[in-house]
This record gives structure tokens, C-alpha cells and sequence, in this order.
């Protein structure tokens, strides 16, 4: 299998995850990663939904729990298509979550170190 279709593969599978964990759509039809008080935030996280898949109905999770499974998927992917990409950007690539109950892992970057404030 060459780069291109097992980068398909995994993004396939990443929606897949994503859409049985976290994105659903509650009785109203709001996607359940959107805040539904806010116009945009609901525009948004449909134009999402709809890129890949209608979205199944469910339960909204917790804040934090739908934002760790979203992190944990995303890592994932990363961490298993970054190196397929080796030939457009050669290097040492490091995938990681931060601990947001200590210092975030991007703000030891300089551009971001605000985050750990």
C-alpha cells in the first residue's frame, strides 16, 4: 500500500472513530461538539459533520471527556501518518498530548508559552 492510500486509510478511520465517540447530534439536530448557544460554533461543527457523515443521534459527553477522546484520535492519526510524510519533511517528529493539569506540552514552545499562564 503507498503513502497516499493508507493516509486515506487512517483518515477514514479516524472519522470512523470520531463519529462513534464523540460527534452525534442531539434531539435538535445540533452536532454535539458545537455550543449550541453560539451560531457559528453550530455552522461550524455542522459543516463538519456533513464533510464526513450525517452523524448519528446520541448523548452529548462531558466537556472534558468529548475534548480527551477528540485529542486521543487526533494523536493517533498523527502519530501514524506523520511518517509517511517523511519525504516532504524530513526529521524527528514528536507527537504528544499535553497534561492541562500541569504545564500544556505546546506551551513549551515560545509562541504558545501564554497557554501555560
Amino acid at each position: 500500500m503507498n503513502a497516499k492510500s493508507s493516509i486515506h486509510e487512517a483518515r477514514l478511520a479516524l472519522h470512523a472513530r470520531l463519529l462513534e465517540r464523540v460527534l452525534k447530534t442531539d434531539v435538535h439536530g445540533i452536532p454535539t461538539n458545537a455550543d449550541k448557544h453560539s451560531r457559528p460554533s453550530v455552522s461550524i461543527a455542522r459543516a463538519i459533520l456533513e464533510k464526513i457523515c450525517t452523524g448519528s443521534p446520541g448523548d452529548r459527553l462531558a466537556g472534558q471527556k468529548a475534548g480527551a477522546e477528540f485529542e486521543q484520535a487526533c494523536e493517533e492519526y498523527l502519530k501514524q501518518t506523520f511518517p509517511l510524510l517523511k519525504h516532504l519533511r524530513p526529521g524527528q517528529w514528536e507527537v504528544q498530548r499535553g497534561d492541562w493539569s500541569t504545564e500544556p506540552a505546546i506551551a513549551q514552545f515560545e509562541q504558545y508559552s501564554h497557554l501555560a499562564d
